[in-house]
């Protein structure tokens, strides 16, 4: 499953591991399933921190990639 250029998501064990090597995304927008709640994670970029890797340990509603204005990565 890949979304937006150097950005790729892994079904891996009970979660979604993500995998981010693209500078303009600077964060992941993750909406839970935790009991139809849909409460939202959001993991920021820092400068830098390119290749990032990020392990949600559910299996996610949906989640975006976002640049530095808040506008989806696709």
């Amino acid at each position: 499953m890949e979304r937006g250029q150097d950005i790729a998501v892994y079904n891996w064990g009970d979660g979604y591991s993500f995998l981010v090597n693209n500078p303009k995304c600077k964060k992941i927008q993750i909406t839970g399933n935790i009991g139809g709640l849909g409460e939202i994670t959001e993991v920021e970029i820092a400068e830098g921190e390119y290749p990032f890797h990020y392990y949600y340990e559910l299996l996610p509603q949906d989640y975006v990639f976002l640049d530095a204005e808040g506008n989806e990565i696709k």
